[in-house]
């Protein structure tokens, strides 16, 4: 059944190619490969939001749904076909590939494979999947449905949700997260096609199409992101499919079949993460001010038609919120609930911001090194008058610090050094010689220099922003090579290429969290126990407290929790025994009023469990009628006074 949804798009991909009248080509492959992926993604949503509003959130009506959708796919595809499909025009191509070609190709073959073994036998184990992306996905389980619930990390709810509803649909149909990685594993595949298509409309040759592909892949951060359950890679496809149907606008006539495709690509973006308010809008720009230029009033169906659409795609996701919030003030509540947003914007600020942005990318395994760029960083704010920690431009006043040590091969600290240095080299080269380069490359490389403005004026620096500027690192691959390819030879083009390549595999196989190879690889523990790879201190007494959980026979268990305490894995353990219902308890922001009025909401917990000591002291407080049972460590249970407990083992 898992292989449900996968079979439609190749269904949609199918149907489109055979139903074209241009000539079979990859180009032709790359684009309906794109449009395809648009429209899969905005059946994925409808899906998810008609089952979520009839409660039915479960794997039968999921996979009869899916199964549907195939069936009348493959029938309209058959009925409505112009032509028969043939593979031998992709055959000639291939078989015409210079030896760069077939290089480059291998490349892309090896880092592909390379991230696909890491994507299948990893287990999802980052911080943010733990805390949010992962556990929201279980409470739709519990509750067959999408809607908001009483949870005190309230990112689990607020924030955009794209991403998890595909890996909602997975983990129903298959019965577990071992496809978790699998939903970055495919962005990044389609990040590869996209950024290729877009090398393609800025002028690029085959060849230097797939050298585009090979930048594009062999990103640090992009080889690191392609096997866990975050949504970067998944923003960054949205993206890249937005500007690709852009560049196509910008040279065609009024089209509302690809201002419908921009539109969805555009309202994915924003359903997936809010940093696509950072990087579509200068793309969103150059095609307002080309159409207008061109068309004037008569472009004004296309811009309404991209707006019904994001809205469209978005709006169940905002009702809930100003639901919540009883208003409009509801749409913002994730920027002033974690304080995302610069709260100044003095050059001082601005400057600041580019520096700590960039330093970051320079992270390296000696501690010397990471401590003098550290130092350097903090003697040029003390030049620019600002402190390096300033609370308006830092997030929860995080300390700044340059990755250091195995930290710099994690896949939330991971910079592009040398994707940087290429990018930077070829920026100051191309505006050098401005005036004799093509204006559709001028326009783009304004637009991605735009999004990195943006990106340093609009939103307060945190530690983790390497992973936040992917998207932009993959923006810049197409510009890079169009205009590298001007100035160096194949053959130091491709030296470039393998270069990139040697650091990217290491990548691949010396991952700081999941290694292929050496001490701590990924096949050396078992899955239940990698899940607590980040926080090692929470297995053992958490495993205790499982099976003392288990002796009890209870089926009703609260969590008393603070905002970012692991939450997924201990979720699977639970309902692994047979906890029949999960939930937070003691919630004390807006969430709370989702739960009924009661002593513990509507939800009546036969257990509180804790696994912080500030919560655990807190229970007596909170929970009068909950006594302390067991403990171990950080993690506590109680259960109310009146209630016996058998096989009671030992407090500690």
């Amino acid at each position: 059944m898992v292989l449900f949804p996968l079979l439609f798009y190749g269904i949609l991909v199918l149907g489109l190619i055979v139903n074209s009248d241009a000539a079979i080509s990859f180009d032709l492959l790359r684009r309906k490969l794109l449009t395809a992926a648009v429209i899969w993604g905005v059946v994925v949503t409808a899906i998810t939001e008609i089952l979520s509003s009839l409660h039915l959130i479960a794997v039968v009506p999921l996979a009869s749904i899916w199964a549907m959708a195939c069936a009348v796919g493959a029938v309209c595809s058959w009925r409505l076909a112009k032509r028969r499909l043939t593979l031998q025009p992709l055959r000639k191509s291939v078989a015409s590939f210079s030896a760069f070609e077939r290089l480059f190709s291998a490349m892309l073959v090896v880092l592909i494979f390379g991230t696909g073994i890491n994507a299948t036998f990893a287990t999802p184990i980052t911080f943010d999947a733990m805390t949010y992306h992962l556990t929201r996905i279980v409470h739709w389980q519990q509750q067959h449905s999408v809607v908001f619930f009483p949870t005190e990390n309230l990112r689990q709810i607020l924030f955009a949700p794209w991403a998890e509803y595909v890996l909602l649909h997975l983990q129903l149909l298959s019965g577990g997260d071992h496809y978790t990685n699998f939903v970055q594993w495919f962005s990044f595949l389609g990040c590869l096609v996209g950024i290729t298509a877009i090398a393609a409309e800025l002028g690029a040759s085959r060849q230097n199409q797939l050298l585009t592909g090979v930048l594009c892949a062999t990103l640090p951060m992009a080889v690191l992101q392609a096997s866990t359950a975050q949504n970067d890679l998944v923003l960054s496809f949205w993206i890249v499919c937005l500007v690709y149907s852009i560049l196509r606008l910008t040279q065609s006539q009024v089209a509302l079949n690809l201002t419908a495709e921009a539109g969805a690509a555009l309202g994915l973006a924003l359903f997936t993460k809010g940093t696509a308010f950072v990087f579509a809008p200068p793309f969103l720009a150059w095609y307002f001010l080309q159409r207008m230029s061109r068309f004037r009033s008569r472009a004004l169906p296309e811009f309404a038609l991209i707006g019904i659409i994001v809205v469209g795609i978005n709006a169940s996701h905002a009702a809930k919120k100003i639901q919540l919030y009883g208003g409009l003030s509801g749409l913002t509540q994730e920027a002033k609930v974690y304080r995302l947003s610069n709260e100044i914007h003095t050059p001082a600020a601005f400057v600041s911001n580019v520096v700590r942005n960039t330093a970051i990318h320079f992270g390296t395994p000696s501690h010397s090194l990471s401590l003098q760029l550290n130092q350097a960083v903090h003697a040029t704010h003390i030049a620019l008058g600002i402190s390096a920690t300033d609370p308006r431009t830092t997030f929860f006043v995080q300390e700044f610090t340059v990755p250091k040590g195995e930290l710099y091969r994690s896949e939330d600290y991971a910079g592009n050094p040398l994707h940087l240095i290429l990018f930077g080299i070829c920026t100051v080269w191309f505006l050098a010689n401005a005036s004799s380069q093509s204006g559709r490359v001028k326009s783009y490389l304004l637009a991605v220099l735009s999004c990195a403005v943006l990106f340093c004026f609009a939103l307060k620096w945190q530690p983790w922003h390497c992973r936040l500027h992917l998207t932009f690192f993959i923006l810049t691959a197409p510009f890079c090579v169009v205009f590298a390819a001007q100035r160096f030879s194949q053959r130091v083009l491709a030296a470039i290429g393998g270069l990139l390549l040697a650091f990217a595999l290491i990548d691949v196989f010396a991952a700081h969290s999941r290694p292929l190879v050496g001490r701590n690889r990924i096949f050396q523990h078992s899955r239940s126990r990698h899940y607590f790879a980040n926080l090692p201190q929470l297995y053992a007494p958490w495993k205790k407290a499982v099976a003392f959980v288990q002796t009890q026979h209870w089926s009703r268990v609260g969590l008393y929790f603070q905002v970012d305490d692991y939450e997924y894995p201990l979720w699977l353990d639970l309902q692994r025994i047979g906890v029949k219902e999960i939930e937070q308890v003691g919630v004390t922001n807006p969430s709370a009023s989702l739960a009924s009025k009661s002593e513990v909401g509507s939800f009546a917990p036969q257990a509180i469990i804790t696994v912080s000591k500030s919560k655990g002291e807190e229970v007596a407080a909170h929970f009068p009628q909950f006594r302390r049972v067991w403990s171990q460590d950080d993690v506590a249970i109680f259960v109310s006074k009146e209630a016996s407990v058998t096989n009671q083992f030992p407090a500690r």
